[in-house]
């Protein structure tokens, strides 16, 4: 089944909502440049394929052409994503590409049974509930036991001239999961980092954090004086894709032992790791990987306005079966 059949198939809400893209594309309401710009909005690497589809001399703009930009659409994001997640990428990425009448449609026309509809003004709670998929039952944390203040809270770090942003921020997310639970890694958070990007962008290419998902890392750690060697951690990433989005409750996230990673507009797009929100002033309150220098700002406060997804991240300990 190709790809653009199997997003379809993620719910009824998104089947209604390609429905619609494709009848207003058909009516001329879409054009190729509003349809570039939806696929960029969508996904970058989308927006990539479809101008080099578009470069080409064969290339017709037609109804198959959006399916194509759906079907890499579910290639590269939504296969990982649940349904009510979709929806609203899909509703937000017309809105950014000056389609609003059409995202309006959909959200009007939308009458299905999946519950109320879940809004970039949506509570934090209400994210938490709806838009996020839920802590996954089978995830085990290494054992919290008592916190000692030796434990090492993630630092300013420096990427360089590379787009592996996303490898720093993972890795800063590890190591403060790590923190809570009172271990500190063998090597610091440099090696987790650097063993990250040969894991997942070893040319140095640019990722998102979702991409991490599942992704296991083997770690040294250590706690009162007694060493663990090659712990396997796995990784899990759940997002929250929405223009501006608030945080799920802290202390859903401290029970769980989960933190931040924002996707932001810095003034280009930056994966950077979250130590908490500010309510009172709608930032975030971030450690950078633009090194220790102040004019660098290795600690930012990020506007949420500024903001396009959050990555939830875990870990859990890997254990060998038997």
């Amino acid at each position: 089944m190709a790809y653009f059949e199997k997003l379809k198939d993620k719910g009824n809400n998104v089947e209604h909502a390609i429905k619609i893209i494709l009848e207003e594309m058909e009516d001329g309401v879409i054009d190729e440049d509003h349809a570039e710009l939806f696929a960029i909005k969508l996904d970058r690497k989308v927006g990539g394929s479809f101008i080099i589809a578009r470069r080409e001399r064969s290339f017709k703009f037609n109804g198959m052409a959006i399916r194509n930009i759906l079907g890499n659409f579910y290639n590269k994001k939504a296969h990982s994503l649940i349904s009510q997640v979709i929806f609203d990428n899909l509703l937000r990425a017309l809105k950014e590409a000056e389609l609003d009448d059409i995202a309006e449609r959909i959200r009007d026309e939308w009458k299905g049974d999946n519950g109320p509809d879940i809004s970039a003004s949506a509570s934090a709670g209400q994210a938490y509930r709806k838009k996020i998929t839920g802590l996954p039952d089978t995830l085990y944390i290494i054992p919290n036991l008592q916190k000692r203040p030796t434990a090492s809270f993630p630092t300013p770090s420096d990427q360089g001239r590379f787009p592996v942003c996303t490898s720093h921020a993972v890795g800063k997310g590890v190591v403060a999961i790590l923190e809570d639970c009172g271990f500190d890694i063998t090597g610091g958070q440099q090696r987790v980092i650097d063993d990250l990007i040969q894991q997942v962008q070893p040319t140095k290419q640019a990722e998102d954090p979702d991409r991490f998902n599942e992704e296991i890392i083997r770690l040294g750690i250590k706690k009162d004086g007694t060493s663990f060697d090659d712990v396997a951690v796995k990784i899990n990433i759940q997002t929250d894709y929405a223009p501006s989005p608030k945080p799920i409750d802290a202390s859903v996230r401290k029970e769980n032992k989960i933190h931040m990673i924002l996707r932001a507009e810095m003034p280009s797009e930056h994966a950077i790791f979250a130590k908490d929100y500010d309510f009172e002033r709608n930032h975030y309150d971030c450690i950078n990987s633009w090194g220790n220098k102040v004019e660098s700002r290795p600690n930012a406060k990020v506007p949420r306005s500024k903001v396009y997804a959050v990555d939830y991240i875990q870990i859990a300990e890997e254990v060998k079966k038997n």
